[in-house]
């Protein structure tokens, strides 16, 4: 009999008490890449799809309804008018 080894995937603690705790300062586009301006360690920074700042991902940015989503690394998500 052949053994089967099974890999899983260590799960993030779920912490659904995460403070969104970025400051947006704006929305804007370069090219076809739309991104938002954000306050961070006391300097503006471009924060763009995928991009990953103090626990948050922003996912998606709806330029034109002005939301913005965010995912944070316990599995909380935010939507966030800009």
């Amino acid at each position: 009999a052949s053994k089967q080894v099974v890999k899983t995937r260590k799960l993030v603690k779920q912490n659904r008490d995460a403070t969104f705790d970025l400051k947006i300062d704006g929305m804007g586009s370069w090219g076809k890449t739309s991104f938002l301006t954000i306050k961070h360690n006391g300097k503006y920074d471009m924060l763009e799809i995928g991009r990953i700042i103090k626990g948050w991902e922003l996912v998606k940015l709806d330029a034109e309804g002005r939301i913005a989503t965010f995912l944070h690394s316990s599995g909380k998500r935010v939507n966030i008018n800009v």
